[in-house]
């Protein structure tokens, strides 16, 4: 974790213009004044009040599958040397289709509290069309209908299996033969969403 101590002006060299978090959410800040007070704005738009550099949590934030228009994207921060601490356009980048991501968008507060849908909703969203792909945990989505199920989607390596309903209705992963290991993790989660 960085202390900026009192130089509020590295610290402003560092902060403005990028995403950080404040009490389990993301602002983007905009400066950091010479009172150690912070101007910033949550992801929605809407101003944060009260916001003091000693308060921000410097470390990185935590990143993955975003559900972003309909898809599953995987978002990653990029190795970079530079000046910023915070996300920004130029750190951000989105494994899935090999491009940007911005970091105003709304969506990465979903990654941050680990709010995302019941493996059976995203189910249903591919199902009706709402989604193309869609997270389930900030490691796996679920991705197109296969013939055996769907597409099991890990981090941004893509396909890692399939999940379907047995006959009973019951949730089951296939995982190919190389993914194996990640059968106990997916039933931990399975179990966690079933409790």
């Amino acid at each position: 974790m960085v202390d900026y101590a009192n130089d509020y002006n590295y610290a402003n060299s560092r902060l403005s213009n990028s995403a950080v978090e404040w009490c389990g959410r993301i602002l983007w800040v905009q400066m950091v004044d010479m009172d150690g007070s912070v101007r910033a704005n949550y992801l929605d738009g809407s101003k944060a009040y009260g916001v003091m550099l000693k308060d921000l949590n410097n470390n990185n934030i935590p990143l993955g599958f975003v559900n972003y228009f309909g898809e599953a994207v995987f978002v990653t921060r990029i190795p970079k040397k530079q000046w910023k601490q915070g996300l920004t356009e130029g750190n951000l980048h989105n494994l899935t289709n090999g491009g940007g991501f911005y970091p105003k968008e709304q969506c990465l507060d979903n990654v941050i509290a680990n709010r995302y849908p019941s493996i059976e909703m995203c189910i249903e969203s591919i199902e009706t069309g709402e989604a193309m792909s869609m997270a389930f945990c900030r490691n796996y989505a679920i991705g197109a209908k296969q013939l055996k199920g769907y597409e099991l989607l890990y981090k941004g390596y893509g396909p890692v299996g399939v999940i379907h309903k047995s006959d009973e209705g019951v949730l089951r992963f296939e995982l190919n033969e190389k993914h194996t290991y990640l059968q106990e993790d997916l039933e931990e989660i399975w179990e966690k969403e079933n409790v």
